[in-house]
């Protein structure tokens, strides 16, 4: 009798819904359409795969000098709060400067974590890992930006900048839009710090 009412105290009180954790890579394999079960509430990097990314990467590119600083949030909401599912991400912090005068061209890394530039998104490939960056909206410089290392524990790293294809008014970018520079080139390399 004892074992009937726990059951039956379990089945009319536990009304929680079933909560489950995915790594990154199997994140990875839903694509377009294909969205997470329901019970999906947190995406988690389990084989410390971003942990290589962590720290401060310099490198310059025709004129430009670079600091990228990327820290790891665990079970962040992309500042977002109540979207359900929770990312372990890479944010990126960016600080470019003109390598001639030391002017500051681009600097969010006071920026909080919310309102950053650079932002993970997942692993495309097993070794390349998607973040989105956003800087001048008004001129098309936002995009996609892929990140690699050579090796797991290599201190060089590859980024590459897709600048992003939606619709916009080139006459609203100061200077002229076929005057401005994106902040990130196409492809360029990092040194790690």
């Amino acid at each position: 009798m004892k074992h009937l009412i726990i059951i039956a105290f379990s089945c009319c009180f536990n009304t929680a819904k079933a909560q489950s954790v995915i790594s990154l890579e199997q994140a990875a394999t839903y694509t377009g359409d294909s969205l997470f079960p329901a019970t999906v509430n947190y995406v988690k990097d389990i084989n410390h795969k971003l942990d290589p990314f962590i720290g401060i990467w310099k490198g310059s590119n025709a004129g430009w000098l670079y600091e990228v600083r990327f820290t790891k949030k665990t079970a962040w909401d992309f500042g977002l709060p109540g979207d359900g599912i929770k990312w372990d991400a890479l944010i990126g912090r960016v600080l470019v400067k003109d390598s001639l005068t030391n002017q500051v061209l681009f600097n969010d890394l006071d920026s909080s974590d919310s309102n950053t530039s650079m932002f993970g998104k997942n692993f495309g490939t097993p070794r390349v890992y998607n973040m989105y960056f956003g800087a001048n909206s008004e001129c098309n410089d936002w995009g996609d930006i892929f990140i690699s290392l050579r090796t797991i524990d290599s201190t060089k790293m590859s980024i590459s900048f897709i600048r992003g294809g939606d619709l916009f008014d080139p006459s609203n970018c100061p200077g002229g839009y076929g005057n401005y520079r994106t902040i990130f080139p196409r492809n360029m390399g990092l040194t790690k710090q």
